[in-house]
């Protein structure tokens, strides 16, 4: 197995969020109750726009969707935004044959808590594929996935809350910590005769 794993005989087995989608599409359907249109239009070869409208059921009212997106070979800019001013974007970049960049973005004009961010960075080896996360509020992730024999690939991944508390202490630490130097830098510039203690004659 390490010989294989070191001579990239093994395919690379993925993303793990790749194999999540398809468990995902498996075990929660698209299921609505209602009725739903959708119409894209492509208006050239890296540009094109869609139209989602759902005519509503008896728990959810209706709703409408405009979107626009860009892409091409080394990068995708998609961008949805619907009635209620709530607006959703997403960048891909390719950054190499084996680095991709993800930003996905929300802003709702509710509140700021509707309102969110994540950053993911992925790489692809021969037999394997890792990757980090971020997500707003302090939330820090990883994943790795191996490929074990040509039909078996094992990973894991694990994540990290950064809590406001200790980020205000970073931030205090660092405050202080630039104000002790400071003071340092002005203390030597201030002659040494100013800085010693007076002596009493008796």
């Amino acid at each position: 197995m390490l010989k294989r794993i070191i001579r990239g005989e093994l395919p690379n087995p993925g993303r793990l969020e790749e194999l999540k989608k398809e468990a995902q599409g498996i075990l929660s359907p698209d299921v609505f109750d209602g009725g739903r249109f959708e119409f894209n239009k492509t208006l050239t070869g890296k540009f094109a726009l869609n139209h989602n409208v759902f005519m509503g059921s008896t728990q959810v009212p209706p709703s409408y969707e405009f979107g626009a997106n860009f892409g091409d070979d080394g990068m995708l800019l998609a961008s949805r935004i619907d009635m209620a001013g709530r607006l959703n974007g997403r960048v891909n970049a390719q950054l190499g044959d084996s680095v991709l960049a993800r930003l996905q973005a929300q802003v709702s004009p509710d509140s700021a808590s509707a309102s969110s961010l994540k950053l993911d960075l992925d790489y692809k080896g021969a037999s394997f594929c890792a990757g980090t996360t971020y997500m707003g509020g302090g939330l820090l992730g990883a994943h790795y996935m191996q490929s074990v024999t040509p039909g078996l690939a094992l990973g894991g991944e694990g994540f990290s809350t950064c809590t406001s508390r200790s980020l205000a202490g970073l931030r205090q630490r660092g405050w202080y910590g630039a104000k002790r130097a400071k003071a340092l830098r002005q203390r030597r510039q201030v002659p040494s005769a100013m800085w010693s203690s007076p002596i009493s004659a008796r």
